[in-house]
């Protein structure tokens, strides 16, 4: 008989039924991943989010902090930002830039690195928990100049 167990992504075991078959076969499934879905905010505090794609400067990105989320739990170094997968140019710095009264992690990349071309309309972040966990969210952009 083969016992069916199928993992979630934090290994919790649900029982999904048995058959007939060899005696002593065991068949385990582990279930991918999910990516827990954050709050972004791209240049915290401005709207549109305007994006010089010919500036060799920094751009800062914002994970939001939420009742059930801290982000001061993300790895900086796993912090990847745009097409082009940028890594944060330095540590990172805790500030509260949605003005909840809950601290958010604020990053900053290379604006040439995130390869954001004219015509997106929004970027993304993904990065990784201490907890092993991957985060993943996106706001809007508006790439200027762009003809």
């Amino acid at each position: 008989m083969i016992y069916r167990w199928v993992f979630d992504a934090s290994f919790n075991a649900t029982f999904n039924g048995h058959f007939q078959h060899f005696r002593g076969i065991y068949d385990l499934q582990f279930a991918p991943p999910s990516a827990l879905q954050v709050a972004i905010d791209i240049k915290p505090g401005s709207f549109p989010n305007s994006i010089s794609v010919e500036s060799k400067g920094v751009i800062a990105v914002a994970i939001l902090s939420t009742e059930g989320f801290d982000a001061s739990s993300v790895v900086v170094s796993s912090a990847r930002f745009g097409p082009g997968e940028a890594q944060a140019v330095h540590g990172g710095h805790i500030d509260d830039v949605s003005g909840d009264g809950v601290l958010d992690l604020v990053l900053h990349f290379s604006i040439q690195e995130t390869a954001i071309p004219c015509g997106d309309t929004s970027a993304s972040l993904t990065g990784e928990r201490f907890s092993g966990q991957t985060v993943e969210g996106a706001d809007s952009v508006r790439p200027v100049p762009c003809r």
